[in-house]
């Protein structure tokens, strides 16, 4: 049995090791690509076909609790990473609008974001209109315009 490599392979291995005679975990970035339209039934039979005549580059797996923690781990390294990503994106639309960042209390103060489209409020008549809709803050507001405009 052979399936690709993604978050739940390390589950799935666990679950599948002692039900089959040979599972190949593989790294799909080394599978060659088929042409036409891509469906399960395509890319299994596929999979199959590379399995058989043993074109599959496997990616390690076993049963220690070690692969437990190595999963957990890389599973926090990738919202780590997310998040360093998401707050550098957030800075640069604010230095983009000309908006100070300290670096010390940029992330703590929640009100900043506000500060962002307090002068379209000024700006745009209809999000002054759209902010006098109960439920509408100044935020969603200039989500609704942009949308709509």
């Amino acid at each position: 049995m052979t399936f690709e490599e993604s978050t739940i392979s390390q589950w799935l291995y666990l679950q599948l090791k002692d039900k089959v005679d040979h599972l190949l975990i593989c790294n799909p970035t080394y599978i060659a690509k088929k042409q036409g339209a891509k469906t399960d039934f395509r890319d299994a039979l596929h999979l199959a076909q590379e399995l058989r005549t043993n074109h599959l580059q496997p990616v390690f797996h076993e049963t220690s609790h070690w692969m437990e923690l190595q999963t957990s781990i890389s599973g926090y390294l990738d919202i780590v990473e997310e998040i360093v990503r998401f707050k550098n994106r957030l800075k640069s639309v604010f230095r983009a609008e000309a908006i100070q960042t300290d670096e010390n209390s940029f992330y703590k103060n929640e009100s900043r974001v506000k500060e962002l489209f307090e002068k379209n409020k000024k700006q745009y008549r209809p999000i002054r209109n759209l902010m006098t809709i109960p439920g509408i803050s100044i935020i969603r507001a200039n989500i609704i315009a942009t949308i709509v405009c």
